[in-house]
């Protein structure tokens, strides 16, 4: 199993550990109890807050694709980040046409044009690191 299913199946059985009810769906109230019961010192606002982040169709419940995508952001940005500082071999903070083409064409497929028409947003040639997160994960 990948390190990305282990993650998606944690938060699974998180989700079905905090779904009391057993309805596939979280509302406030559980989300609210399985964050005390972690032992978690938050506020009913912003555990509320939390909620509606979360809750991304406004359906007033957290549906478990919605509770994992959320659980596994700051996962697969971290990963981003990793990849981005890999690729920007001269540390810059930015990555250069000469640097996207060495990943590229092995990784991607895609050509160094076509992967910075898609991403450098102020078309300055470079991708900086919001850029690029804005771009694949926004």
């Amino acid at each position: 199993m990948s390190k990305v299913d282990e993650t998606r199946k944690f938060w699974s059985d998180k989700f079905d550990e905090f779904d009391a009810s057993g309805n596939g769906e979280l509302t406030v109230q559980e989300l609210r109890d399985a964050l005390k019961g972690m032992g978690a010192n938050l506020s009913d606002a912003d555990i509320s807050s939390m909620f509606r982040d979360i809750d991304e169709d406004k359906s007033r419940s957290i549906s478990k694709n919605e509770f994992i995508r959320q659980m596994t952001k700051k996962n697969r940005q971290d990963a981003f980040k990793e990849f981005f500082a890999e690729n920007d071999t001269d540390g810059s903070g930015c990555l250069t046409a000469d640097e996207i083409r060495k990943f590229a064409d092995k990784d991607s497929g895609a050509s160094v044009e076509e992967i910075l028409k898609q991403c450098d947003v102020n078309s300055d040639g470079k991708i900086t690191l919001e850029e690029f997160l804005e771009r694949i994960d926004g």
